[in-house]
């Protein structure tokens, strides 16, 4: 779950431009065991209810994207083992964690010793053997970016393209907001609904907008009481 509290960390960290941390922050959010399975989860996140959409200004006009036009085509996880030098490799969808050519290489087998590729080891593998490689990469990577951002229509449209650019601006038109009116509205509901901050850990953005439409039509019925006495 992304709380309340964790969309003002993700909409800080975006404004700040810290992306690196950005990242990471998501991907603790949300661990998974591909690029895929990230995306895929980052969706079912945003779109809760079948009414959900992501709205922003395309030339001059205000596009929707409901759940049904964002991160489509995404091509199904698989994978494959190729030799190469004597070396047994598995090729297949990276991690979400790291972007790289070398990300595709998921593990290297020589006889009896298996290393699993991560962000903490892939720039141990010999560039000359992730170039050998790279037509068994393309292949994946070719389908990867024949997905697309969102699609409406092909007027309004976007591709996906692998790289961590790509993913920060998901990760914008997902979960990002003004982080001033976040504070100031939460900020209120503590002030005078009884919350406190470790109840926004609990508490969706969705479930919270909810909060604050009661919290309205409350203080203006005690207005509207108060003018009439």
């Amino acid at each position: 779950m992304i709380s309340y509290n964790d969309i003002i960390k993700i909409s800080t960290l975006h404004n700040n431009k810290q992306h690196d941390e950005l990242l990471e922050f998501i991907i603790t959010k949300f661990p998974h065991t591909n690029i895929l399975d990230l995306l895929h989860k980052i969706k079912q996140e945003r779109f809760l209810h079948d009414t959900d959409a992501i709205k922003f200004n395309y030339n001059k006009k205000e596009l929707v994207i409901y759940k049904d036009s964002f991160l489509t085509e995404l091509p199904e996880y698989s994978e494959e083992q190729v030799i190469v030098d004597d070396i047994t490799l598995t090729i297949g969808y990276p991690a979400g964690d790291f972007y790289s050519t070398a990300a595709f290489i998921k593990e290297i087998q020589y006889e009896d010793t298996i290393l699993k590729i991560d962000k903490t080891n892939y720039h141990d593998i010999p560039i000359s053997l992730i170039n050998k490689c790279n037509k068994y990469i393309e292949k994946y990577l070719n389908k990867l970016n024949k997905s697309y951002l969102y699609f409406v229509n092909k007027e309004y449209s976007c591709g996906f393209l692998y790289c961590e650019e790509i993913i920060t601006h998901i990760i914008q038109l997902c979960f990002v907001h003004d982080v001033n009116i976040l504070l100031e509205e939460q900020l209120c509901l503590m002030s005078h609904s009884g919350f406190n901050y470790t109840d926004f850990n609990l508490i969706t953005y969705d479930q919270f907008r909810k909060y604050a439409k009661i919290y309205v039509k409350q203080a203006k019925r005690e207005q509207a009481q108060y003018k009439q006495k």
